[in-house]
């Protein structure tokens, strides 16, 4: 379409107006310029010319000063407002001459001894500067006909280009033909309509003032591209419709992560490793049983990161148990620690780092667990304030530590002697009840270092709740820069969303309190099996939400699993869950969990 085309359309589109606008444009003419004694027909009924107007208002103001003059005539006036109250009854009238040469006089009512104005009349003087004023109505009319020129405008045109001196300089007829100046026509850069338009904004023209400023845009219609949009807009007709293939119920987009760039010690740090530079990722999983088994997905993940950048050691051994047949363990294997003698303990109350204790007062009753030739130190966690025990390496010398002689609390201890070889390290109990939680094996190696701290069966209820300075503690000494947290299984049953993402985010600020540096992974189980009266989805909105508000990574395993609970339940094509509705079989779910933490954190 060529610019003058380009025009003509718009003008095509100004035609259903042509009528209306001629109409409007004679009646305004005839208000103008009729005479005092005509009315003009109008929408909402007669409307009196302007000089009919004028010659009205005359006859008022005569009708009134006659009026005035009347009441005057009547009643003689008081020289002060005393004389006349004292002459005159209650609520009476009574006027009173004025000093002032524009008033007349002054009316007052005698309101029981009370003079109260009630108005003024003007003088001679006053009244015959308003009557110089009441001037012929043509007189007065008669520059504003002259102004508006209403004549000029009363074409068969659609309409009229009015510069500022009052001079038509272009016009749209009803037949949509343009007679125009072009050169006043010009963008806010200068450019002539032509150059405007060839700029590819939809022919569209702009019109302005003396200064460059647009008064107005002609054209403008997308119907041009209208094609071009409603293609690209698919089968689906409304916004929802589109909108839902991005974002879910909740509003979330729909994707597994979110927040993957808080990541950033991670990712910092394993490049590193990558380029074979020295340094150590530390890594704390905090969790629920499904991260308390090992073989679910925190083995794999820590044994993947280990193959590719090296192992910095063992990390967290728990003591800890929740039963016999329970125990903490380490990253590799939940049985790492063997147990002989009479152990008792406490589960997901404790304020050790996996919120999990044992203690005996049973003498020799020991604990053992072997290390790598890799190791390099190590440090056992306890509670100072009660106890005595003593530890050795292989079967050789017997080292005692003295509990009941340190502070109560936290009290990380490092033991001494680490052999330069694989070997076993034995703890027994010497006298009292010793309180302990767990070792921590670490290597100065470059590479990583996991520590499991999962306690089977807890909710993030009972991690919000152990003394905060003393957990803490713990964790510090463990040194972790990145945490992985998932809860949500035990939650569901037990509280709401809004509880749940109150514990969650006092979980948050005591991992921030540990190393306020560190990364936080924040992850949501999928939907288990179980009969539950609130669904996983709304727990992964509060917890998404709390991502969002706390700068942290967050990961949603329902994306990985399925849409639905059938799609991988025990029962299904796809087996990813155990019979038991709530947990991930470990060589299936198990994998797929370790995989997208994986590509999370390595984007391998």
């Amino acid at each position: 379409m060529s610019d003058i085309e380009s025009l003509q359309a718009y003008g095509g589109q100004l035609a259903e107006a042509a009528e209306s606008a001629t109409a409007s444009a004679k009646k305004q003419h005839e208000y103008v310029n009729g005479d005092a004694s005509t009315d003009v027909l109008t929408e909402s009924g007669l409307v009196p010319t302007l000089a009919k107007q004028a010659v009205t208002a005359q006859n008022k103001v005569t009708e009134v000063l006659k009026d005035v003059a009347a009441q005057l005539a009547t009643a003689a006036p008081y020289d002060s407002v005393e004389e006349g109250l004292a002459a005159t009854p209650n609520d009476g009238a009574f006027t009173v001459r004025s000093s002032d040469d524009a008033i007349y006089r002054s009316a007052y009512v005698n309101r029981n001894g009370v003079a109260v104005p009630d108005g003024e009349y003007p003088s001679a003087k006053a009244v015959g500067n308003l009557d110089g004023r009441l001037i012929d109505a043509e007189q007065e009319l008669a520059p504003v006909a002259q102004a508006i020129q209403p004549d000029k405008y009363l074409t068969d045109d659609l309409a009229l280009f009015i510069d500022a001196a009052n001079q038509i300089f272009g016009s749209v007829g009803k037949d949509a033909a343009w007679d125009i100046l072009l050169k006043s026509l010009t963008n806010a850069d200068g450019l002539s309509i032509f150059e405007y338009e060839a700029m590819g904004l939809s022919g569209e023209a702009v019109i302005v003032d003396a200064s460059g400023k647009i008064l107005t845009v002609l054209g403008g219609s997308d119907d041009s591209a209208s094609e071009e949009v409603i293609a690209a807009r698919g089968s689906r007709e409304t916004l929802a419709e589109r909108i839902s293939q991005s974002l879910n119920a909740y509003g979330m987009p729909k994707h597994h992560v979110w927040g993957e760039w808080y990541l950033r010690e991670t990712r910092q740090r394993l490049r590193k490793r990558a380029l074979a530079e020295s340094t150590q990722l530390t890594v704390a999983f905090i969790g629920d049983s499904w991260t308390h088994s090992a073989d679910r997905y925190t083995k794999a993940v820590a044994a993947t990161l280990k193959s590719a950048y090296g192992s910095a050691g063992d990390g967290w051994v728990g003591f800890g148990r929740a039963n016999p047949s329970l125990p903490n363990g380490n990253i590799n294997w939940n049985g790492s620690v063997t147990y002989v003698g009479t152990w008792d303990g406490r589960y997901a109350t404790s304020y050790s780092p996996d919120i999990a204790e044992i203690f005996s007062s049973e003498v020799g009753a020991s604990l053992k667990y072997s290390i790598s030739a890799l190791t390099t130190s190590v440090n056992l966690f306890a509670q100072g304030g009660a106890g005595v025990v003593q530890y050795r390496w292989g079967g050789g010398t017997w080292t005692l530590i003295d509990l009941s002689a340190l502070p109560a609390g936290q009290q990380v201890i490092a033991l001494a002697n680490v052999p330069a070889t694989a070997a076993a390290i034995e703890i027994a109990v010497v006298s009292g009840t010793p309180v302990l939680f767990g070792i921590d094996v670490k290597s100065t190696a470059d590479g990583v270092r996991c520590h499991k701290l999962g306690a089977t069966g807890s909710r993030s209820q009972q991690w919000a709740a152990v003394d905060q300075s003393q957990w803490v503690a713990g964790i510090k000494a463990l040194a972790p820069n990145a945490f992985i947290i998932m809860h949500g299984t035990n939650d569901q049953p037990a509280y709401g969303p809004a509880a749940y993402k109150n514990y969650m985010r006092t979980l948050v600020a005591r991992c921030r309190l540990t190393n306020p540096l560190a990364d936080i992974l924040l992850m949501i189980p999928c939907e288990n099996g179980r009969a539950n009266s609130t669904p996983m989805g709304d727990f992964a909105e509060a917890l998404y939400e709390l991502a969002v508000e706390q700068k942290c990574a967050f990961m949603d395993l329902q994306y990985l699993f399925g849409d639905s609970f059938s799609e991988y339940a025990a029962t299904s094509p796809r087996a990813w869950f155990n019979a038991d509705l709530i947990h991930p079989e470990p060589q299936t779910g198990g994998r797929v969990i370790a995989d997208g933490v994986l590509r999370l954190l390595t984007q391998l």
